[in-house]
C-alpha cells in the first residue's frame, strides 16, 4: 500500500500512478480521491 504524506511524493508517484492505473483503475481511482482530499 502507498502512502503519500507529501504533494511532492504525490508528483513523484504520479507516473507510477498512471502505469497502475492501467493495471488497476479502481485502486488507481481511490488513490486518487485520496490525494485530491488529503492536501
Amino acid at each position: 500500500m502507498i502512502t503519500i504524506k507529501t504533494t511532492e511524493q504525490c508528483s513523484t508517484y504520479s507516473k507510477l500512478l498512471e502505469v497502475h492505473c492501467k493495471k488497476n483503475q479502481k485502486e488507481c481511482n481511490s488513490l486518487r480521491r485520496r490525494i485530491s482530499g488529503d492536501k
